[in-house]
């Protein structure tokens, strides 16, 4: 995409997310678009986010100004816009209407996303918007206001707009409230603190307003003067009044952290847009976690955001990830969950030396944010966070095995070919995934059949075969014969039919499943009840199915049916589920778009996952690349998308330990990079290398993007076969059989491994410096990582390494290839040819 239509981009998709007005005016008819919370996104402007229609702040703060902006748009070109006015209500009395001044300068819009400076004021061009944009400014107001506006441009009027104006409120003076069961701190005006503790180490902190939560005091409180301390047997949490604060200790004494302070943005009735937590910082802390993070291990000096996004290529540059968790840990010393789906951002000493945590409660009901403090060791904060979070559902065995996945797999012939060359080349797999297979998101592209009423449920015997996938049946037969299992790829993105020249639906089935659909709102609406439509420049304007209503989990049962019980699939690769974007969006539960947006994919993939394992008898996946805080309920995850490239394998790296260590043991990359063509030959080296450090994972995927349009015949899949040929080197597949087969090898161990995992909470794999926290050298070994309690495993990350710098931590190992023993605490320089890789075994 040129620069310089970003903005207008950007202002495109603003429409259907805005409220808009329509009237006559004597220079024609005018269109409004205004969308005060925007959609809340917060990375780069070069994804979307129609900015350019909102308010700034959001929501007015008590003593500030607040900029309200507006996009118009006349349907003559002959027309301009002039003299649009902001007419204004505070508590239902009349204010001077206010003249909207045309934004002219690309640097007064509400750019209020990190990266934007006046060095990329280049990359938009107002003279190239097909609408205006306007502005003004609502002079400071006061706490509990009620301000309600509309614009105007001649007969046009927008429809009425209205906010209740917040403060922001530090609260440095709290006490407890004895009148209250268990032990409750409470600001003057009702703000509340309850403090839970658990039957081990943890401490729930129930923040804000509203109802507390039931609870048996097991603490014992003694009060002073001026603040108290309780203590249990796992640990004890001293309370200062004024000036506020908590200090956490273990059980054997020792500081963890504290809360040195916390702020809200409320009104007087309680309803609440942020709450923030200032902690302490220790300078030797290392903070981990947090899902798929690919910049860092080791969080330190970074602002982590809680926010599913879908981002192609690079994930490291932006801090931008798939799969986001609101969850750390600090080895050996805490962890700490906020177990809430709102946007969130973790500022780890980023600002200033301490940790503040912002949770944005946006339009949740219950004004409340739930964070948990675990304390102990690692095991100890590992299980109790899992006891929280949710253990790790246990997927089947077959799926620690190989997986083989391609874009461009779209025929029965393409599939087959591929297990006839596995079987040629002795490769082992247990998995084939096919993306292109869907015309209707469950029916295979090429059948025929005679269109029914969007509740009819199909089956087989109601299609007939057509030349792409000649036979179904047929073939998920072929691949059980060999142990495999056959795994379709999906969106939840309802895409609307096109018309024919007459003006009838190209897919009349399609038509009628859509009607289905909105008539019992079982797609996600908006405020004004027309369907919701993706802002996202992928699947734009589609519809996305409402994973809130029953009734959805059912029709899809009974429409996807088929695929398991007669087909014999054995699940779906759940892409997408980042699509949810702004408060103007509804679900059928009442949840808004802000509040539902980091939970959709998980109750995308958790409802698929359900029904799944209900028809196969529990044998089957949901294989995600989108999460949110419980993505360990539906296993598996992939860490996607990548480049091809160095950079990325380590990135990877760091992704898959950081998931690991939020609580999601069940996930593997792109092995070696999904995007673009195959490199030059050095790729081999590249892939050889990645290969060698998935062979000591969870599980291995291969996975290409779709074909090159320009050139259709050669193939961009990561098969070794297709390497071997495209590189005229068969060693290709030699070494691939020797990881592959290691793989295999371990299954035994995997297994054992991975059910510790789900039972304890206890990660399979964890890096060197969480696995060893007082040891300085083994936070330097930043790619090094124990999998399960024997093998540590050493990638070679840089091209043209023949030799590698290992640490190996307090013990005796013996290197898995060569069998020689190291005593450890200390460094080595070992041999690592593109057949091995430096993996060591505790003795």
């Amino acid at each position: 995409m040129k620069k310089k239509q970003v903005l207008a981009l950007l202002l495109t998709l603003s429409v259907p997310l805005g409220l808009t007005g329509y009237a006559n005016a004597e220079t024609g008819e005018v269109t409004f678009s205004h969308t005060p919370y925007g959609i809340q996104q917060v990375y780069s402007i070069e994804v979307v986010d129609p900015v350019t229609a909102v308010r700034n702040p959001t929501t007015p703060i008590s003593g500030e100004e607040t900029a309200i902006y507006v996009s118009a748009k006349m349907d003559s070109e002959d027309f301009m816009i002039r003299n649009v006015t902001l007419e204004w209500t505070v508590n239902g009395e009349k204010q001077e209407p206010i003249k909207m001044g045309l934004v002219e300068d690309v640097l007064s819009l509400p750019f209020a996303i990190p990266g934007f400076t006046a060095d990329k004021a280049d990359q938009v061009d107002l003279s190239k918007v097909d609408r205006e944009i306007y502005s003004c400014n609502l002079p400071a107001l006061e706490k509990d206001d009620v301000v309600t506006y509309h614009f105007q441009f001649g007969d046009t009027v927008s429809e009425d707009y209205e906010v209740t104006v917040m403060a922001h409120q530090n609260y440095t003076n709290m006490k407890r409230n004895p009148e209250k069961a268990g032990l409750v701190l409470e600001a003057e005006d009702g703000f509340q603190i309850q403090m839970v503790f658990g039957e081990k180490g943890d401490i729930h902190l129930n923040t804000g307003f509203g109802e507390l939560i039931p609870d048996e005091q097991s603490a014992e409180i003694i009060e002073n003067e001026n603040g108290l301390t309780a203590k249990t047997s796992d640990c004890r949490v001293e309370v200062n009044y004024n000036p506020f604060s908590i200090r956490f200790y273990n059980e054997n004494g020792d500081y963890v952290t504290a809360i040195n302070g916390i702020s809200a943005i409320s009104d007087s009735a309680g309803n609440v847009e942020q709450i923030q937590y200032d902690l302490d910082s220790q300078d030797d802390d290392q903070y981990m976690g947090f899902g798929m993070q690919f910049a860092d291990l080791n969080q330190r000096g970074n602002t982590v955001h809680i926010q599913t996004i879908n981002w192609y290529l690079e994930q490291y540059k932006s801090g931008a990830t798939y799969a986001p968790v609101p969850y750390y840990t600090v080895p050996d010393k805490y962890g700490l969950y906020i177990d809430e789906s709102d946007q969130i951002s973790f500022q780890m000493a980023s600002e200033n030396n301490d940790i503040q945590i912002i949770d944005r409660v946006s339009s949740r009901k219950e004004n409340q944010t739930d964070l948990h403090i675990f304390l102990g060791d690692n095991e100890e904060i590992a299980a109790e966070y899992a006891d929280v979070n949710g253990h790790a559902a246990m997927p089947p065995e077959w799926s620690f095995g190989t997986w083989l996945c391609a874009n461009e797999w779209r025929t029965t012939a393409e599939i087959e070919d591929v297990m006839n060359k596995a079987e040629e080349y002795s490769v082992k797999y247990n998995a084939i995934i096919t993306e292109g297979w869907k015309n209707n998101f469950y029916i295979f592209s090429d059948s025929s059949y005679t269109p029914q009423s969007g509740d009819y449920y199909f089956s087989a015997s109601d299609f007939i075969w057509g030349d792409r996938w000649t036979d179904p049946v047929a073939l998920v037969e072929k691949m059980k014969k060999k142990d495999a299992h056959f795994i379709l790829w999906l969106v939840p993105s309802i895409k609307e039919p096109a018309l024919d020249e007459d003006g009838n639906s190209t897919n009349p089935q399609m038509t009628a499943d859509i009607e289905y659909l909105i008539e019992n709102n079982m797609v996600i609406m908006n405020e004004d009840g027309t369907p919701y439509r993706q802002p996202n420049d992928w699947f734009t304007d589609n519809m996305i199915l409402d994973f809130t209503n029953p009734m959805t989990k059912e029709w899809l049962k009974g429409k996807m049916g088929y695929l398991f019980t007669e087909i014999g699939i054995s699940g779906f690769k759940t892409d997408g589920g980042e699509f949810l974007w702004g408060r103007d969006a509804v679900a059928f539960d009442g949840r808004r778009g802000d509040e539902l947006r980091n939970d959709y994919p998980d109750l995308y993939a958790q409802t698929l996952y359900d029904i799944a394992n209900e028809l196969t008898g529990g044998d089957a996946v949901m294989f995600s690349r989108a999460a949110g805080r419980h993505m360990n309920q539906h296993p598996w995850m992939w860490m996607g998308d990548q480049n091809p490239t160095w950079e990325e394998f380590r990135s990877v790296l760091n992704a898959q330990m950081n998931l690991a260590l939020s609580n999601v043991p069940f996930n593997t990359p792109d092995m070696a990079g999904f995007g673009g063509d195959l490199p030059g030959y050095e790729y081999k080296e590249l892939y050889l290398r990645a290969l060698a450090q998935v062979a000591f994972s969870p599980a291995i995927q291969l996975h290409s993007e779709g074909r090159n349009r320009e050139n259709p015949d050669l193939s961009r899949t990561r098969m070794p076969w297709n390497l071997a040929e495209r590189y005229h080197d068969d060693s290709i597949i030699d070494i691939f059989n020797i990881f592959n087969d290691i793989h295999y090898e371990l299954q035994d161990y995997i297994l054992e491994n991975a059910e510790k995992a789900s039972e304890t909470g206890y990660p399979m794999m964890r890096s060197l410096a969480y696995e060893y926290p007082d040891d300085p050298e083994a936070r330097k070994a930043e790619t090094q990582y124990m999998f399960g309690d024997k093998y540590l495993v050493c990638p070679v990350t840089e091209q043209g390494a023949t030799t590698w710098d290992v640490y190996l931590p307090v013990g005796n190992w013996q290197h898995y290839f060569t069998g020689e023993t190291y005593e450890g605490n200390q460094w080595y320089t070992v041999d690592a040819p593109l057949d091995q890789i430096p993996v060591f075994e505790a003795i």
